[in-house]
């Protein structure tokens, strides 16, 4: 989730099991640059270690992630 938060309208999202990583280091919700910046960084890692996509079914790629920018 990429969202501003200047109100705190997101508030409730941050602390929803679904935006931690499984150890529980990395939160998949961004309010200002430098957040998306790192999250960015992250997805890009995780999705370059995936390697060569040309032979490969779909389900090998989990998890799957969906990026919502709310603003």
């Amino acid at each position: 989730m990429i969202a501003n938060n200047e109100r705190g309208d997101w508030d409730f999202a941050r602390y929803i099991p679904h935006f931690w990583d499984n150890d529980k280091k990395t939160r998949f919700f961004a309010t200002n640059i430098d957040e998306v910046k790192e999250l960015s960084a992250f997805l890009e890692g995780n999705i370059l270690s995936r390697g060569d996509n040309d032979q490969q079914s779909f389900t090998e790629y989990l998890p799957y992630y969906i990026i919502i920018a709310a603003d």
